[in-house]
């Protein structure tokens, strides 16, 4: 039993590892990528499929803010969100997997709306959804697979929640906050 621990701890820490380096590949390339100037490098592989993704989402806009921390002393947590668009308030968030497919877990939407949350408090809005400016807020997961290839570049997905869930989900983290919060007893 404990072989099967310390053999999960590695496989676990390895993946962390791996994902950590593909995110600081997007972070450094992502927003001025030219695509013939890194034809060799390591990101390609990876920027160029999130870059296509990336376009896909329409309701990101153009003014996209890319590893922006935000913090609220009223929410009582801060946190780092990949992507999000000062105009639309849509936020993306990157996730690495290895397997033989992709699959979006439910927790992955309390955090999007989590981060939506302390995007629309910095910029002035309730962040209980209540009356934003935002034009059609989304939330999606870019999924970028470690190891599968296609064509020398990885395979990626995008985990689109509908406005239905997203409402699902505003309601179950509403109630995380307002327990956490009555807990520290921050009004």
């Amino acid at each position: 039993m404990k072989g099967c621990v310390e053999e999960a701890g590695l496989l676990t820490s390895a993946a962390a590892a791996a994902g950590t380096e593909i995110h600081e590949l997007l972070e450094e390339y992502l927003e001025d990528f030219d695509a013939q100037e890194y034809s060799d490098h390591e990101a390609h592989k990876y920027v160029v499929p999130v870059k296509h993704e990336l376009d896909c989402i329409k309701s990101l806009g153009c003014d996209r803010r890319y590893e922006t921390t935000f913090a609220s002393p009223r929410l009582g947590y801060a946190g780092t969100v990949d992507l999000h668009s000062d105009e639309t308030g849509s936020v993306v968030d990157f996730k690495t997997q290895d397997g033989n497919r992709f699959r979006a877990y439910p927790e992955w939407i309390l955090q999007l709306v989590a981060y939506q949350a302390l995007v629309a408090a910095h910029y002035g809005h309730d962040p209980d959804y209540e009356g934003w400016t935002f034009n059609s807020p989304s939330v999606s997961n870019v999924m970028i697979h470690r190891r599968a290839e296609c064509d020398g570049y990885a395979e990626v997905a995008t985990q689109h929640w509908s406005d239905s869930e997203v409402a699902i989900a505003r309601v179950k983290w509403r109630a995380i906050r307002d327990f956490f919060l009555a807990d520290l007893n921050i009004p």
